[in-house]
């Protein structure tokens, strides 16, 4: 294996990669979006009191995503036109690109370890019905009436001696 076909693999490896960082840019960008726009996420922001923290941390979480989708889709591609031209400015607006990724993950562990109840202080409390059997009866879709059923003490049926035999 001489050096010319060393310089073609490592110029492949460097293409590969770039095709993957590029996908991992786009589906960061797609979970950003279907995080702010998705409806179990929207639910949230519509129903959480005046003074809440959610919807700042929300929209703040999705800006952070866009950021960081935007930052690895613009090295991965400086890296791939770097590659292919052999051109060093690009490749280091690419490795600046990365290390401005790595920052930004570095910062958000930092984050979540010095506020680790954060996001969970910033929801809504939902309030607990008085009466047990309120979401049994309340109707709704098969999978919350299983969910209910799993929670339940009682069991399914209601029979508490039905979980004794377990």
């Amino acid at each position: 294996m001489g050096p010319r076909s060393r310089v073609r693999v490592a110029k492949c490896q460097m293409l590969v990669t770039s095709l993957f960082v590029l996908l991992l840019g786009l589906l960061v960008a797609t979970m950003a979006a279907l995080t702010y726009f998705g409806a179990h996420f929207a639910v949230f922001s519509r129903v959480s009191p005046e003074g809440s923290s959610y919807p700042a941390l929300h929209r703040g979480a999705f800006f952070a995503g866009i950021s960081l989708a935007g930052l690895l889709t613009l090295g991965a591609v400086l890296s791939a036109a770097a590659t292919v031209r052999e051109a060093g400015g690009l490749m280091a607006g690419g490795f600046l690109c990365f290390a401005l990724v790595f920052c930004a993950l570095v910062q958000g562990a930092f984050w979540r370890l010095r506020n680790p109840t954060q996001v969970e202080d910033a929801l809504p409390r939902g309030r607990q019905p008085q009466e047990p059997g309120f979401f049994r009866r309340s109707g709704g879709s098969p999978a919350l009436r299983h969910l209910v059923d799993l929670r339940d003490p009682r069991g399914p049926s209601g029979d508490p001696r039905l979980l004794q035999d377990n």
